[in-house]
């Protein structure tokens, strides 16, 4: 049976295990790429500002960064903790997301992704559409290939 998953605003408490979730998350396509040192260097904020986490059993299972980008709500960072996945932890944190957007008139959620990593059809489920694909620029291929950008939003209906 699977538990309830609360989403809420981050706060300074959360820091530890925010870090260790994004960790985890993204060490499932450290085999197909790295960011570069000067996005390595901008890494996404931790604390409290513009970041939710879900919980589940009282345990930091999930956590997204946004911002505000003219009439869009810009996701980076979306992170479920691996052994988490498929339980719902992102839908509801994209559910979340539309409230929040829906209280500022935004128009869509946006976000970019590395076609490599597979994630599209995850992004696709919950909503999201391609709308554009270009080759990475900030990202380093851990084989040498080129990479692919992709930008993809989903409307938020009123």
């Amino acid at each position: 049976m699977k538990k309830n998953i609360l989403v809420r605003d981050a706060n300074t408490s959360d820091i530890l295990s925010v870090q260790r979730v994004i960790t985890l998350a993204f060490e499932t396509v450290r085999h197909i790429y790295h960011p570069s040192p000067s996005v390595s260097a901008k890494r996404p904020q931790i604390d409290g500002s513009s970041r939710l986490v879900a919980l589940q059993g009282g345990l930091i299972v999930g956590t997204v960064q946004y911002t505000f980008d003219d009439d869009r709500l810009h996701l980076t960072a979306l992170a479920t903790h691996p052994a988490y996945g498929q339980q719902g932890v992102a839908g509801h944190i994209i559910t979340c997301l539309i409230k929040i957007g829906r209280c500022h008139h935004q128009r869509a959620l946006s976000l970019s992704t590395i076609r490599e990593t597979g994630n599209i059809p995850i992004f696709e489920k919950l909503g999201f559409e391609v709308l554009l694909e270009t080759p990475a620029e900030d990202v380093i291929s851990v084989r040498g290939w080129q990479l692919y950008e992709v930008y993809m939003e989903r409307e938020i209906k009123w």
